[in-house]
């Protein structure tokens, strides 16, 4: 077993309530409680920082509950020691597990109840605060991007003041978010300077020398990389980054390095160098999957995308894209998946798939989370409706716009299924789960069901194309959209549903017009 004994919410609440009525009060009980795992959290903090990362997380995921419940306790009561105890495990768990609104919501909470005292504590948590907002202003659908930036860029200057005010220490990690605010800096309303935040950050690389503190030292010399890469200074930045890495790698913390490969990876890509950004992206990708981190994956999927497409390797990039968006939809950010499918359909027209393009932007243009992009859409539809016949153009268009999120996914997805049944590796990484909801068979057109049966046969897609007078393309776009109504993912499952299911031609006109994607 695990060790663990596991009660029913009910049976909890009798034990309070008998406590309660034995004590007279609950309180003591609940201050022995949060103590405890304020001391289990710092306990757990080193560890996130070093070579047990993995088996701290897997113990935080199996308290969480309990830790919420200490946290809340401490701060309803003011507890400010247990806070200081909890805060930057707690900041780096909701990191790791990407649980950015939970993380949002925690140090909104405190940072109300605790304004009253302006101390390091309270710095702490108007930067944490400001690093999940501007997280939150790029991956949430609920809230105009510019406005979450520029709440984030003021709570970062509050945070900021108060360290300068406070002889208290903070860590340095969400100092290093001001790289969500980057394409903000020519903005007239960010108040936070350049100068002013490199002055800081070399500020804080001397005070962690001075205190022997490397875990501070790699997130500094990030923070300073960073900033280069802003200002353009490449060989700064490249110098910096690399210290960053050589220190996180020292320390054994895999997390902390994923962040300076990323770095180092669209430098390189920047340089044209692909195969070295493809190699440390790529490295990047599988440490973030192995520890569990879904949003780093989901983000680094899609520049790996970014990166193939630069190589001209357009099949790969949309596996890798097509991965991205799934993955980032899984995890609930709506908005990010929607630029993953922007990417993806970028890609398409380089490819000169317009017509899934035409599609893809189409859907784009009228998701509702996606406003800060569709001026970009809408500029890309009209440069298309020129390179396609405007029959098409329009039906492709309307087709686009009928689409869910769901529809989309699915149907990008199954575009990428291999011969053998099997999905390529980044698509195999992505749990399948009951993300869509698979609508009735739709009925197949003449062509589609003698397709169908050369699929059942085994030929091939350049056999089927031979036997049936037609390309290549047209014949794999066939297969996808049999998969889609079949509603199945391999070329072996698609021949058993026609052998169970007895099915029989069913003509419409339309239905040789159905999704091209």
């Amino acid at each position: 077993g695990s060790g663990r004994y596991i009660i029913h919410e009910l049976l909890r609440q009798y034990l309070v309530e008998k406590l309660c009525d034995h004590c007279g009060n609950y309180d003591p009980v609940r201050d022995l409680h949060c103590a405890y795992f304020a001391e289990f959290m710092q306990r757990q903090e080193g560890r996130l920082k070093g070579s047990e990362q993995k088996s701290a997380l897997a113990e935080i995921d199996a308290e969480l509950d309990n830790l919420r419940h200490a946290w809340s306790w401490a701060v309803e009561q003011e507890k400010r020691d247990m806070l200081g105890k909890l805060v930057e495990g707690l900041f780096l768990y909701y990191q790791m597990r990407s649980l950015v609104r939970e993380g949002l919501e925690l140090f909104r909470k405190a940072i109300h109840r605790l304004e009253g005292v302006k101390d390091s504590l309270l710095a702490d948590f108007y930067i944490y605060t400001a690093w999940f907002e501007a997280i939150a202003g790029w991956r949430a659908p609920w809230h105009p991007i510019q406005g979450k930036y520029e709440t984030a860029a003021n709570l970062y200057q509050i945070g900021v003041s108060l360290l300068r005010s406070d002889s208290g220490d903070t860590t340095i990690l969400p100092l290093s978010g001001i790289n969500f605010l980057d394409r903000l800096w020519d903005e007239e309303w960010v108040p936070l300077k350049f100068t002013a935040v490199q002055r800081l950050f070399q500020e804080r690389l001397s005070q962690y020398r001075a205190g022997q503190n490397r875990w501070g030292e790699a997130w500094a010399f990030l923070c300073l990389g960073n900033l280069s890469l802003i200002r353009g200074q490449k060989d700064d930045a490249s110098r910096f980054i690399s210290s960053s890495l050589d220190i996180f790698r020292s320390l054994g913390d895999r997390w902390g390095s994923t962040w300076p490969m990323y770095l180092l990876g669209t430098l390189a890509h920047d340089e044209n160098r692909y195969t070295l950004a493809h190699q440390l992206l790529e490295e990047t990708l599988h440490i973030c999957q192995d520890i569990g981190d879904q949003g780093g994956a989901a983000y680094l999927l899609g520049h790996l995308g970014i990166v193939t497409a630069a190589e001209k390797a357009y099949e790969e990039s949309q596996v890798y894209l097509i991965a991205a968006v799934e993955k980032s939809y899984q995890t609930r950010w709506e908005f990010e998946t929607a630029w993953h499918l922007m990417d993806l359909a970028d890609v398409l027209v380089e490819a000169g798939n317009l017509e899934q393009a035409v599609e893809l932007y189409s859907f784009l243009n009228v998701f509702p989370p996606f406003t800060h992009g569709r001026e970009n859409v809408e500029r890309k539809l009209k440069e298309l409706a020129h390179r396609i016949p405007e029959g098409s153009f329009e039906m492709l268009r309307v087709r686009g716009e009928a689409h869910s999120m769901e529809s989309i996914i699915l149907a990008v997805k199954n575009e990428f299924v291999l011969d053998g049944g099997q999905a390529p590796e980044p698509l195999r990484q992505v749990p399948s789960g009951s993300l869509v909801k698979l609508s009735p068979i739709d009925p197949l057109t003449e062509r589609e069901l003698a397709v169908l049966e050369l699929v059942a046969e085994g030929f091939s897609n350049r056999e089927i194309a031979e036997r049936l007078v037609v390309t290549v393309g047209t014949a794999k776009k066939h297969i996808n959209n049999i998969f889609r109504k079949l509603q199945v993912q391999s070329r072996t499952q698609a021949a058993a549903r026609l052998h169970s299911l007895n099915i029989n031609p069913h003509i419409h006109p339309s239905m040789d017009d159905k999704s091209t994607l």
